[in-house]
This record gives structure tokens, C-alpha cells and sequence, in this order.
């Protein structure tokens, strides 16, 4: 396979021979592996390795995009032809898509790598995935089925290319874990489902996650009905992280231009309560889309949106952030070279506080805490307003009391 250098450059000469207003080239190696175990042995194993190349550039303020699999000199070329031709057909877009300042990137290899991966034996990754299933299987005897004990990993080179700032390029790693069990007993089933990652194998460990998984399925059997009325609330981790998934568009400036926020023109005002901070990082340690730089290039960096319940600030890409003559959050996300650089949060988490969650429930009498919702895709993101199903545990006298399911939450 031709290195991301070799292949940039015979584009790069290409683009030089056609008028070409600005480029950027986009390059992308996938190295996939994930093995799921089920009774003890080894259910399926899958290793993939891909390389993407993806080309945007401007001609007469208009911009064609185009991508390729194949790496052939051949096929390069057609591929920078597709986007050359794309981009005399299209409507013009103001403002310009691709940046044109990026600010230096520290040139030391990025942290969050693991050079390990590549040559760790397959049997070591098999082994993650044959505890994750064993640890929770053996937690109680009303786990009566594993239905996924996965371990997956992914090493991504990434390599980007811009005619008017050069080039810059990073390497990382990250390692998860799935796990989802059923427990049953009499006419009582459960089922639980969690996750767990990191960018080093040697940071995955099964067995919490095993036994979280195990007890929370088996904690909901028997669950019962919760009678109606208006309750103080702890929300699990997950929900919460539910509920940030619906909000975040919110805060992207392109929902704001398109006023499809109600968060426009709220920059400075209270909008949360004061124990709030909203951040999204793309520097995070260890987080799950950290890297040195965005889908576009530009360097990542740490954005407080909400302080201390006050709306600071919203996220932008080189597109959103040209509008407004302000400067990109470092907000460009690609999902796959196949798509289009596009605004999106980046690691998006409220500030933890500082009361530990095990003396959340001191003080409420009758209460409770929500583990799992269910239809939370039906929250309307522009409004706020929702109403979805839940369950948890009910809460007496500060401690937490039976399994509750099939209940609603509404509120905005």
C-alpha cells in the first residue's frame, strides 16, 4: 500500500496542473479487529483494514468532493477528476468551506497510541472478550444468557493535506468492550447492556463492567409499578448522557444560523441552573474522538459552552465560524472519509461535581433513581419537551428501595 505522503503528493501534483483555487486532501487508514465469545468459546472473529482517500477543493468559489478506495495512480486521478468536474456543476457556497489558517500542531506523535496492538497475539484479545463473558455469567445463577461479549479495537492513521497550510497527520488507538446480558427468574426477565473503552489495551479490564452488567439485570428482576406523582430524581450516568445527545445540536452554530436552537441569541444569559458547566473538549484524555486536530485540520481544543449555568459560547466549524467572521472551535467532525466534514461536538460532558454519588439519595425521602430510558430519539431537540419511558429504583428515606419499570418521565 502506498504511504499517505506518496499518494498526497501525486495529487498535489495533479491539483497544481489545474486551476485549482484551494484543496484539501484527506487520507485515512482503518485497521479493524474485534472477536465476540459466546459458551466459552469464540463465536465470531473479524480483522479489516481500510484506506480511504478523500478530495475537496474550490474552483470559482464552487466545491466538489470526491473519494476513493482504490489507490491506484489511475484511480486517483479519476477520483480528482469526479471532484474537479462536481464542482463546475454545483450552486457557489459563501462562505468557503475549507479553512485558511491552521494553527501549528505540536509535532510530537499524538499520546493516545498503542504501538502494541499490531503485534499483541490474537489470543490475548480472545481471552478479553472469553473473561468479559465468564465474569458475568458467574456473578449469580439468574444470569442466564450472555447475548454479546465483545471485544473490538481500531488503529486509525490519519492524514490531512491543505493547499494553503500544508500537512499534518497522527496516529490512535482505542480498545472497547460490549457486554449484554438476560437474567430471568420465575416469569421475571432482564436485560442490561454497557460499554467501556480506552485508547490501551492494558487499560480495558472486564470485570467491572461484567459485574455492573450482571447487577444491573438482575437488580431490575420482579421490578414493580410507580405510582404516579412529582418526584426528585437521580439520573444514572447513561441517561444523562442520553439526554446530552439530544441537546448538543443546540449548541452547534450551524443549528443557530439555521434558527433551529432556542438557544440563539441566549449567549451570556442563564439558561441552567448555577451547579452547571458544559464542556466539550477535544482534548480529552482518553476521550472517545480526542485527536490533535478536526475533520478540517484545525486544532482541537477545550470549549467551555456553559459556566456555572450561564451560556458562554457555541461550536464552530471553518463554515459556521466564516458567517459569523469568528474563529473555528475545532468542531469539523468526519464519521468516515466517505462524508463530508460537517460541525459536531466533539467530547461533550457536564463538569462532575463535588458530592459523590453514593450520598445523591441522602435527603430524599420518597424518590427515584432513573437507570434507563427508553425512546428518547422522540425528544424534540428544538423545543426541549419530552416524554419517554423509564426504569430504576425507587428511593426511601435516602436509601435506595425495588426495582421500578414502565413508567414515564415528561418534561422539557
Amino acid at each position: 500500500m502506498a504511504p499517505a505522503a506518496s499518494i498526497s503528493a501525486q495529487l498535489q501534483d495533479w491539483l497544481r496542473r489545474k486551476s485549482v483555487d484551494a484543496a484539501e486532501i484527506f487520507i485515512e487508514t482503518c485497521c479493524h479487529s474485534s472477536v465476540q465469545a459466546k459458551d466459552g468459546g469464540v463465536e465470531s472473529f473479524n480483522q479489516a483494514e481500510e484506506t480511504g482517500v478523500a478530495l475537496r477543493l474550490e474552483r470559482d468559489a464552487k466545491f466538489g468532493f470526491a473519494y476513493t478506495t482504490d489507490l491506484s495512480p489511475a484511480a486517483l486521478e479519476r477520483m480528482a477528476l469526479l471532484a474537479y468536474n462536481g464542482a463546475a456543476i454545483v450552486e457557489p457556497h459563501d462562505p468557503q468551506k475549507l479553512p485558511t489558517s491552521l494553527a501549528a500542531i505540536d509535532s510530537t506523535p499524538w499520546p493516545e497510541y498503542d504501538a502494541t496492538l499490531a503485534d499483541r497475539p490474537t489470543a490475548e484479545r480472545v481471552a478479553c472478550a472469553l473473561k468479559l463473558e465468564k465474569i458475568a455469567k458467574d456473578y449469580d445463577p439468574r444470569i442466564r444468557q450472555v447475548r454479546g461479549a465483545t471485544y473490538q479495537e481500531d488503529r486509525v492513521d490519519v492524514y490531512l493535506w491543505n493547499s494553503q497550510q500544508g500537512e499534518r497527520q497522527y496516529q490512535r488507538t482505542r480498545c472497547e468492550i460490549q457486554l449484554m446480558v438476560m437474567a430471568a427468574e420465575g416469569e421475571s426477565q432482564e436485560s442490561a447492556w454497557e460499554m467501556d473503552f480506552a485508547p490501551f489495551f492494558d487499560q480495558i479490564d472486564p470485570a467491572p463492567i461484567a459485574e455492573k452488567v450482571a447487577a444491573d439485570a438482575v437488580g431490575m428482576l420482579h421490578a414493580k409499578t410507580l405510582a404516579t406523582g412529582r418526584y426528585p430524581a437521580i439520573l444514572d450516568r447513561g441517561v444523562v448522557a442520553s439526554f446530552l445527545g439530544i441537546l448538543a445540536p443546540s449548541f452547534l452554530a450551524d443549528s443557530i444560523q439555521k434558527k433551529k436552537s432556542r438557544l440563539a441569541e441566549k449567549r451570556g444569559k442563564k439558561i441552567y441552573a448555577d451547579a452547571i458547566d458544559l464542556i466539550d473538549d477535544g482534548l480529552y484524555q482518553g476521550g472517545y474522538l480526542s485527536a490533535p486536530f478536526d475533520g478540517e485540520g484545525v486544532s482541537s481544543q477545550t470549549t467551555t459552552l456553559v459556566s456555572a449555568g450561564t451560556l458562554q459560547h457555541y461550536l464552530y466549524d471553518s463554515v459556521t465560524a466564516a458567517i459569523e467572521k469568528t474563529a473555528s472551535t475545532g468542531n469539523s467532525v468526519r464519521g468516515h472519509f466517505k462524508e463530508m466534514p460537517h460541525p459536531g461536538t466533539r467530547n461533550f460532558y457536564i463538569r462532575p461535581g463535588s458530592v459523590e454519588r453514593s450520598d445523591l439519595a441522602a435527603g430524599i425521602d420518597q424518590g427515584v433513581e432513573i437507570c434507563d430510558v427508553i425512546g428518547i430519539h422522540t425528544a424534540n431537540a428544538i423545543t426541549g419537551d419530552f416524554s419517554v419511558g423509564a426504569s430504576g429504583y425507587r428511593i426511601a428515606h435516602g436509601k435506595r428501595a425495588e426495582a421500578v419499570r414502565s413508567f414515564a418521565i415528561s418534561g422539557n
